[in-house]
């Protein structure tokens, strides 16, 4: 019985162990993450791999990210190779930290403040404004060759 019990306790021991080094290097990674350094790097790594894309070309003033509150990027300017501009005064991203684990990004909230959108070079008319309103979906019907369309559960817009 005391066999059992000390097997019990070492189990016990180990797992509190293992519980206690993950939160460390999660609360590590966190700290790390916040620094300025890592800061420039995402915003590096993030500007790099869409300008590489050929989707577009980003140009991105300043962004912050956070493990707990999200990423907020700002002055963001989307320039399409069809002459088509998106301009971006502020993106809050909230999200799930843990997706992040498993090399994924769940988007729980989007913030978008004053976004203006000039399109150059549509092959069709836009729809009328009192034939039916202008939409997210009606605008990608115009461009088929855009980048993927992410999941999103919510999205607010503020002017």
């Amino acid at each position: 019985m005391n066999r059992i019990r000390g097997l019990f306790l070492s189990l016990l021991r180990l797992g509190l162990r293992v519980i206690l080094y993950s939160f460390s290097l999660v609360l590590l990674l966190g700290l790390v993450l916040s620094t300025q350094w890592a800061q420039d790097w995402i915003k590096t790594y993030l500007v790099t791999k869409i300008n590489e894309s050929n989707y577009a070309v980003l140009e991105l003033e300043e962004l912050r990210f956070s493990l707990l509150s999200g990423m907020r990027l700002r002055s963001l300017q989307v320039k399409l190779p069809s002459g088509d501009n998106l301009s971006i005064s502020e993106i809050n991203l909230e999200f799930l930290p843990w997706a992040l684990f498993s090399r994924r990004i769940a988007v729980r909230k989007i913030e978008i403040f004053d976004a203006k959108l000039s399109l150059k070079n549509t092959q069709k008319p836009l729809p009328a404004a009192d034939d039916q309103p202008i939409s997210i979906s009606s605008l990608m019907k115009l461009f088929p060759k855009t980048m993927p369309v992410l999941p999103v559960k919510s999205v607010e817009v503020e002017s």
